[in-house]
């Protein structure tokens, strides 16, 4: 049978119920939301690695749920998408990429002044680095570390939840990071 014309809560109850064409039913489900899945990630984590594997993860999970009889009340799709990020956010907490490593670079950085030349090759690497960034995260940036300013008073600033500028603020890091580690600085993986 063909389930190409099934919409995703038919497919759901297709495997759901055990059909024997149940694989045939995920295959066509996976297909139609592994790229989403996969682009929401990979925007979350900025890594292709992690956005894989997390894409990998929250199918998984979708089949166990399903065969629990979970994913009914709501759409599949919303639930799909709210699982993808859900999982790149624990990932972040569970990883937290660099935060502490990244937190010590700046603040030898503000000890010296930001705008004061600094020739060490690690405040030149962060200052490329801070130079790359987009200019609303340059800004959280500046203004979290150089202003102290704490997330509560960004986020009232801003007018968003502290949550989303924590947010904001750990994929910074682990750009930097990134960066960092790619300029050649030795900075560990805390």
């Amino acid at each position: 049978m063909k389930y190409e014309k099934f919409t995703d809560k038919q497919l759901i109850d297709k495997i759901r119920k055990g059909a024997r064409e149940m694989q045939d039913a995920f295959n066509i489900l996976h297909k139609r939301w592994v790229g989403k899945v996969y682009v929401r990630a990979y925007r979350m984590l900025s890594s292709k690695e992690d956005a894989e594997e997390i894409t990998q993860e929250v199918f998984l999970s979708l089949f166990r749920m399903i065969l629990r009889g979970g994913v009914k009340g709501e759409e599949p799709g919303r639930y799909i998408m709210r699982s993808t990020s859900n999982a790149c956010i624990n990932s972040m907490r569970h990883k937290k990429i660099g935060k502490k490593a990244v937190d010590e670079v700046i603040n030898d950085k503000k000890n010296s002044g930001l705008n004061k030349k600094d020739t060490t090759p690690t405040s030149r690497a962060l200052d490329k680095a801070i130079e790359k960034l987009k200019p609303k995260d340059k800004l959280l940036i500046i203004q979290k570390y150089f202003e102290k300013k704490t997330t509560k008073a960004i986020a009232g600033e801003v007018k968003r939840p502290k949550r989303v500028i924590d947010y904001h603020l750990e994929r910074i890091r682990k750009i930097l990071f990134q960066d960092l580690k790619k300029s050649g600085i030795q900075i560990q993986e805390i």
